[in-house]
């Protein structure tokens, strides 16, 4: 019988957000893969003891710790990690901020034609544009595309006279002609 072990996808923890580290996505990280190995709190302590790097801000963090709070109780420990990292609050209005985004989103006529890096691959820019497009409305949440008409005028005469249509059903249609 052949045993495969799972190897810990569990990254180790600075602190100080560096090449875009953000703490409560670690610590999440952190919490299931917990889950998935069955480990119980005094494991899981050990884990996040282990992944808090020494002489980095986490590090020297965990130490001053030492003391303070019953570092064998993860409600605990959970808790004042969030007070030092802060759960980041949200606006209240990033509806606003994505339909903002949506208005001044463009193409130029430079960049018909042309192509751009978008998740990953390389695609028209027209593409991206369509992509960005459905993303923003989803997150908007304009699902009878009171929108459509203001973004197609940004764009270009040469792809807006492509898509002549202009009683578009909803955003997908738009979508799918540009």
């Amino acid at each position: 019988m052949t045993t495969m072990t799972k190897k810990a996808s569990i990254n180790l923890f600075y602190g100080d957000y560096r090449e875009g580290e953000v703490p409560h996505t670690w610590l999440r990280n952190l919490e299931l893969e917990a889950v998935m190995a069955v480990f119980d709190e005094g494991k899981k302590m050990e884990v996040f003891g282990l992944c808090m790097m020494p002489a980095e801000e986490s590090g020297e963090w965990w130490e001053d710790m030492r003391g303070r709070i019953d570092r064998t109780k993860w409600r605990e420990v959970k808790e004042v990690f969030e007070t030092k990292w802060l759960v980041p609050k949200r606006s209240g209005n990033e509806q606003e901020l994505k339909r903002y985004e949506l208005t001044g989103l463009r193409i130029t006529p430079e960049e018909v034609g042309e192509t751009v890096e978008y998740r990953g691959r390389t695609v028209p820019t027209h593409h991206a544009f369509a992509e960005k497009t459905l993303t923003l409305v989803v997150t908007i949440g304009d699902t009878s595309g009171l929108l459509i008409d203001e973004t197609r005028r940004n764009l270009p005469d040469a792809i807006r006279k492509l898509i002549v249509n202009e009683s578009y059903a909803n955003w997908q249609g738009f979508h799918n002609n540009i």
